[in-house]
C-alpha cells in the first residue's frame, strides 16, 4: 500500500523550488533546507526533525527532483535542484583549465583524469565560468 507523501515534505519541496527560482540559484545549502523548514513549521505547526527533512530529501532524490548525495559526506550539505547545472560543472572539470601552469599540478590532474577524484588543491586551481 502506498502512503501518501506528508503535507510537510510537499511544502519543502515547493519553497525550495521557489527559492532556487526567485534567488537564480541551482543548488541550495542543507542550512538553507533547515531555514525553509522552520519556516514550514511555525506555518503549518506540523513538527519536522532533522531526520525527517532528510529522509524527505532522500525521496525527493529516489524521485529524480533534485540531487542530494547524503552517503557523500562533502556533499551532504549541497542540495543540487538543476541537474543541467551539475553536468555542465562537470563537463567544465573534465576539461579541466587550471589558473596556473599545469606542470604544477600534473599528479592532481592525472588522478582526476584517471579516478575522478579531485585534490582540494587542484579544485582552488580550476576556472569555472558563471554557469547561471
Amino acid at each position: 500500500k502506498e502512503e501518501p507523501i506528508p503535507l510537510t515534505w510537499i511544502l519543502l519541496e515547493i519553497e525550495i523550488r521557489m527559492l532556487c527560482r526567485r534567488e537564480g540559484r541551482c543548488y541550495i545549502l542543507f542550512s538553507d533546507v533547515m531555514e525553509i523548514a522552520d519556516k514550514i513549521m511555525s506555518e503549518t505547526r506540523k513538527k519536522m526533525d532533522e531526520r525527517e527533512i532528510k529522509t524527505a530529501l532522500k525521496f525527493y532524490h529516489t524521485c529524480g527532483i533534485l540531487l542530494y548525495f547524503h552517503e557523500v559526506k562533502s556533499m551532504r550539505e549541497y542540495i543540487i535542484f538543476d541537474v543541467n547545472w551539475l553536468f555542465k560543472v562537470l563537463a567544465e572539470l573534465m576539461q579541466c583549465k587550471l589558473r596556473t601552469k599545469p606542470i604544477v599540478y600534473k599528479k592532481d590532474v592525472a588522478q582526476f583524469r584517471s579516478a575522478g577524484m579531485l585534490s582540494k588543491r587542484l579544485i582552488d586551481e580550476i576556472e569555472l565560468p558563471d554557469l547561471k
